[in-house]
Formats: structure tokens, sequence, C-alpha cells
């Protein structure tokens, strides 16, 4: 189909607005001869006004399974690039690229939880890298329909300015409403690094949260967060922070690959979930008392993940355009 094909993107959560930023300023660049429109979770629209995109680029407001299909009886589209964050409009968007044979991208873009995240209605499925197809293989999707891509945000992440490693942020991911079923949640994470801070309060020189995008923009500390805890956004927060943890979050990925000591936590026991712990790239703490002594922690080599990253921008878009 090629460049003169009708592109729609669904795009369910923050982090796949992030993943396809830099795609879609490549096409914005490019003139006229693209045709694409963009249907966006209001969490994924948030990102976009943060990235500077708002205004410029060709979304839909069609964030609902009944909008999304009078759009896509109004519209002609030629093929489907979809998140995959379990949302009925990504159902939706798959449901009907395969009753009406429409090609179809499922972007699992993060490197974690394939099983959970894919739809098998999908056609081809990009994973980031081969450890992670390898990974998702494992989970049980199907081999010959997953594809290398990247991630053309990670691919251009420059290394980060040194900041202090006594000051700590957390990432915030909303566990509670999103994985019900591990046994710990976002808040268990908080309180256990919290509770490192009053162990080991020479090492916690400032205590930073960040609020995860999907709580809106004026998100705060939880009730009943430690006096010298302070919020602030994941961008004011890498920059200012030598040292991030977080139980799952892309933004730990980005961090580490920017250069930043990062960590992991888990709340007792259960799933780990975090790739850099998986992958033996992070230390993984299960308690206060071990998360204490993560002072001493030395940083992680991200040179082995970055190189996999290569060409990520020209891999997706290639990919894309040869949907067919």
């Amino acid at each position: 189909m090629g460049v003169s094909a009708a592109t729609l993107f669904v795009v369910g959560q923050a982090g796949t607005a992030d993943y396809l930023a830099p795609l879609w300023r490549r096409w914005l660049q490019s003139g006229t001869s693209l045709s694409w429109h963009i249907v966006a979770h209001p969490a994924a629209l948030l990102q976009i006004e943060r990235l500077g995109l708002n205004g410029r680029l060709p979304l839909l407001d069609a964030w609902d399974s009944e909008k999304l299909q009078d759009e896509l009886r109004q519209r002609q589209f030629d093929r489907l690039v979809c998140s995959a964050s379990r949302e009925p409009v990504e159902a939706a968007a798959l449901t009907w690229a395969t009753k009406n044979g429409i090609p179809s991208l499922h972007l699992l873009d993060a490197l974690y939880g394939f099983s959970w995240r894919s739809d098998l209605r999908a056609g081809m499925m990009a994973v980031i890298d081969d450890q992670a197809c390898s990974d998702a293989a494992e989970e049980g999707l199907p081999q010959e329909r997953l594809v290398v891509a990247g991630h053309p945000a990670w691919e251009a992440i420059a290394p980060m300015d040194d900041a202090p490693l006594g000051n700590w942020l957390f990432l915030d991911q909303p566990i509670a409403t999103v994985r019900p079923d591990l046994g710990y949640t976002e808040q268990d994470a908080w309180g256990m690094m919290q509770d490192a801070a009053r162990l080991q309060p020479q090492a916690f020189q400032r205590l930073v949260y960040a609020p995860h995008p999907a709580r809106g923009p004026k998100a705060g500390l939880p009730e009943g967060s430690l006096s010298l805890a302070e919020t602030m956004t994941l961008q004011q927060g890498l920059h200012q922070c030598g040292t991030i943890a977080g139980v799952y979050s892309g933004g730990m990925v980005e961090a580490f690959l920017g250069g930043r000591r990062v960590v992991s936590l888990l709340p007792g026991s259960g799933e780990v979930l975090c790739p850099l712990a998986r992958r033996g790239l992070s230390p993984l703490y299960r308690s206060a008392a071990e998360l204490a002594d993560a002072a001493m922690v030395a940083m992680c080599d991200n040179r082995a993940l970055r190189a996999s990253l290569h060409g990520s921008l020209d891999r997706l878009d290639a990919i894309i355009r040869s949907l067919a």
C-alpha cells in the first residue's frame, strides 16, 4: 500500500503516544502525501499536549466505541496501528479490522506482559527487541506474527546530566486498577520507599513522587505521604533526581537509558514485572530494609539495550508502510 494508504492510529495510553511521537513528527514534516488520523485516550491526549504536538496532529474525537464506529463508517482506512492496553476502543478497532480484512499492527511497546497486553485479532505484533520477541513467543504469542520494531522514543534518549543520587524519584503506576491480581499496589511500593527513607534519611535527601499521567494533570501526593515528599512530572523528576525507583514503568527504562541509577521495587512477594529487573539490569528490593541499603548500589550498564534500539524509527516507519 505504501505512502498513499490511509492509516488509523488508535492510542490507548500515554506511553504509546511517546512511542509514536517521533514517527508522527517525521510524517508531519514529510508534507501532505500521507493520509492518517489518530484516535487517542484522554491520557494519551494529555501526553500529546506535553510533547508539544497539540493542534498539529490529525486527531479524531472518537475515544468511544460508538464514536469510533461512526468515524469508520464515514472515513476509509487501509491499515490500523493499535496500542495494547486492553481498552475497549482498541478491541473495537481490531474487531473492525479483522471483519473488513484491514491489515493491523499491534504495538507491544513495553518489555513485559506480552500475553496480558496482546489481542490475537491483530495481524502483526511489534515488539521492542530480540529478547522481547523471545519472551513474547514463550508467553504464547505466534512467532510468525512478531516483528522487532524497536522503540523510536527510547532510541532518541540522550545521556542525562548528572543529578544527586540522594534525590529519589518514585514512578507511580495505576497497579490497583490495571493489575489487581498482583497482590500489591502502587501505594505499597510508595510506602516501602518512604519507610526506607525513614530508616536511612541521610541517603534520601529528596523524595519525589511522579504521578502517572492517567491520574490527570492535577494529581498530587497520596494521602499520608511524608512531609518531605514532593511531586514533579516525570521529565522534571528525571532531570533532578539521580535515583529512580518503581515497580514497573516505561519511565524506568527511559531513566536507565539516560544513565540514571534505577532500582526496582517489589513489595512483599509476587510477580516481578519490571523488565530491567527480569533482565538483571537493575537491582530488585522486596522490603524497606533492603531498599535502605540501596545507596551503595553501583550504576548499571545500559550499552547493550541502547545498541538494540538503533534504527528504531526507520524500522517502525517501514513496517507500518508495508502493511498490506
